[in-house]
């Protein structure tokens, strides 16, 4: 299943170069959030005892150096659905612009279990990275949505870990879910991530209303240096082709 949806998706990325917009092709579906996303990042850096400030200065009885910075952004993201085949995959085109950052439309397919995939020469927004994946036809397919009702998925490879759903809350079509997730992706550029999130989703139209996510990354990039980053994204739906608004 996943091998003929991979196909498909990357039939329906060659079939519309990149330099055809979005607008260019006739959606079956828009959605479009408001977004907020802050990112803080840091690295410490292990050292010795004696460190060289400028050519005059040194710093002693230091363990470790560390530098970050901060950043936000706000902005909307747009999500156009180009296809929905009958295997449960979403295929989509994705385009956010923020105050700080504009990521053109990039064509994404969303499979049933949320994993997503699109033109690795593209650089994804963090934006469309965290609130695409929610919009997966597969993320509470046969699954008991009542409240206080919860369940565990893996993660796809090469990722080792899982995501915990649970319901919070359910009115009528509405229900409010907490998604966590803890694992780790192994290799050279690996990294350990946590997950906290919880979003008000449409059961009815198959989308998140609303979404707060909260993310904490850890990368040791080599024995002295370990990176470490914190980032959030808020999100409200507020248009839908499906469901117009006055």
């Amino acid at each position: 299943m996943r091998s003929a949806s991979l196909a498909l998706s990357v039939a329906l990325m060659l079939a519309v170069p990149s330099t055809v917009r979005a607008a260019d092709v006739k959606p079956l579906r828009t959605l479009t959030y408001d977004v907020s996303y802050t990112l803080q990042t840091s690295r410490d850096t292990h050292v010795s005892g004696l460190t060289g400030g400028d050519l005059h200065t040194t710093e002693s009885g230091r363990a470790a150096v560390q530098r970050g910075f901060t950043s936000t952004d706000y902005g909307r993201l747009q999500i156009d659905v180009i296809a929905a085949p009958a295997d449960g995959t979403l295929v989509v085109d994705a385009a956010y612009s923020g105050r700080e950052s504009v990521q053109p439309a990039i064509r994404i397919a969303i499979f049933r279990d949320g994993t997503i995939t699109y033109d690795p020469k593209r650089l994804l927004s963090a934006q469309a990275r965290r609130i695409v994946p929610l919009l997966s036809r597969g993320i509470l397919a046969d699954r008991d949505v009542s409240a206080g009702a919860s369940w565990t998925t893996p993660l796809a490879r090469p990722a080792t870990g899982n995501t915990t759903y649970r319901v919070n809350q359910r009115q009528e079509s509405r229900v409010t879910l907490a998604i966590v997730a803890d694992f780790t992706v192994p290799g050279p550029s690996g990294y350990e991530e946590h997950d906290d999130g919880t979003t008000t989703y449409a059961l009815d139209v198959l989308c998140p209303v609303t979404y707060d996510g909260r993310f904490r990354v850890r990368q040791q990039i080599s024995p002295e240096q370990l990176e470490s980053s914190d980032s959030r994204v808020t999100a409200t739906l507020v248009s839908d082709s499906f469901t117009p608004r006055t």
